[in-house]
């Protein structure tokens, strides 16, 4: 019997151990300023002309379509990169969408894709895209808008 009463008590000083360590810590990122994001167009294809009104309506895809300068080469002259998209008019709240790296150049380009389903009202879409600079630890936030017909 004290044997047991000495194993739960054991057990127990043992989980509030477990349970006490702190989680290990998230890296922070700071807000960049050597990171410089431009927009190439925003278009019906990936790196296509730019839609002049960029106007869309349901069935179609809109790509913004970017260009980064000023990323942070790694050892292997690679550049990693993370980046989030939201578009509130379309409840799209995607992070990590894009997560990868490539070869460092100067001017790196990247594109996202945003399907448009059925539109039940028009108007001016935000978009709000998060790029962080994975060996910099550093990141920054572009802005631009669409718009949608019914």
């Amino acid at each position: 019997m004290k044997k047991s009463a000495l194993m739960v008590a054991m057990l127990g000083m043992c989980s509030a151990v477990l349970f006490a360590q702190p989680e290990p810590a998230q890296p922070k990122f700071i807000k960049s300023t050597q990171i410089q994001v431009s927009l190439s167009s925003i278009s019906l294809e990936q790196y296509g002309a730019m839609k002049e009104d960029k106007t869309f309506k349901a069935g179609e895809t809109v790509f913004i379509n970017l260009e980064l300068k000023g990323l942070t080469a790694n050892d292997k002259k690679e550049v990693v990169i993370q980046a989030d998209l939201a578009v509130p008019q379309l409840s799209l709240d995607k992070k990590n969408l894009i997560e990868g790296s490539t070869g460092a150049e100067e001017v790196v380009p990247m594109y996202f894709k945003i399907p448009i389903g059925s539109v039940q009202k028009g108007g001016t879409c935000f978009v709000k895209i998060t790029i962080r600079d994975m060996v910099a630890k550093t990141f920054v936030e572009y802005n631009t808008t669409f718009n949608l017909i019914k």
